[in-house]
C-alpha cells in the first residue's frame, strides 16, 4: 500500500513564520560560508608562504657552500694524496740508497791504509806521579783539583783514567789507591 502525504494549507501568519526561520538558517548559513571562505583565503596564504619556504630550502640545498665538498671529490683528493706520497717516498728511497753508496765509497776509502795519514804516536803516560788513597766522598774532579793547586800542572780528569785502566770516576773505593801522575815529570 502507499502511502502519500497530503498537505494542509498554511495560514499567513504560519508563512510568515517559516520564511522568518529560513531567512535566518540562510543568515547563519551565509555568514559560516564567509568564515569558511575568509579561513579559505587565510590558509591559501599561508600555504604560499609554505611554498616560498620550501623553494628557498631547496634553493639552499641546490646551491654548496664552499666550503663542503662530496664523497666523491674527497675520494678523489684522497687518492691523490696517496699518489703523491708513493711518488715521494720512492724518490726519497733512491736518495738514501745514493746516499748509501757515497758513504759506502768514502768509508772505502777510509778503509783504504795506504792512503790514510799516519796516526800521530799517541802521547805516553806518565809513570812517575803519587799514590793517592781515595776517602768517603771524594770525587776524581776533586782530587785532581787539590793536585793541580798544589802544583801538578798539566792534570786532567782523562790522564788520572788513563793512567788507571778499569777506574770508574763515578764509583771510587774509599781506601782503594790510586796512580795520579805528573805530566811534568816524564
Amino acid at each position: 500500500m502507499l502511502c502519500v502525504a497530503v498537505a494542509q494549507p498554511i495560514t499567513v501568519a504560519e508563512a510568515r513564520a517559516l520564511q522568518e526561520e529560513f531567512e535566518q538558517r540562510y543568515q547563519r548559513l551565509s555568514g559560516m560560508v564567509e568564515d569558511l571562505l575568509a579561513a579559505q583565503a587565510t590558509m591559501q596564504k599561508r600555504l604560499e608562504a609554505l611554498a616560498g619556504e620550501v623553494r628557498g630550502v631547496r634553493d639552499v640545498q641546490g646551491r654548496r657552500p664552499a666550503d663542503v665538498v662530496t664523497s666523491d671529490e674527497l675520494n678523489r683528493a684522497i687518492e691523490g694524496l696517496r699518489t703523491a706520497i708513493n711518488k715521494q717516498r720512492e724518490e726519497d728511497g733512491r736518495q738514501v740508497l745514493d746516499e748509501l753508496k757515497r758513504i759506502n765509497a768514502a768509508v772505502a776509502k777510509l778503509g783504504d791504509t795506504s792512503r790514510r795519514p799516519a796516526e800521530p804516536a799517541a802521547k805516553p803516560i806518565p809513570t812517575t806521579g803519587y799514590d793517592y788513597v781515595v776517602k768517603e766522598r771524594d770525587t776524581l774532579i776533586a782530587i785532581v783539583q787539590a793536585y793541580r793547586d798544589a802544583g801538578v800542572k798539566g792534570l786532567t780528569v782523562d790522564l788520572v783514567l788513563e793512567a788507571n785502566k778499569g777506574l770508574k770516576p763515578e764509583r771510587l773505593i774509599p781506601g782503594k789507591t790510586i796512580f795520579i801522575p805528573d805530566p811534568d815529570k816524564r
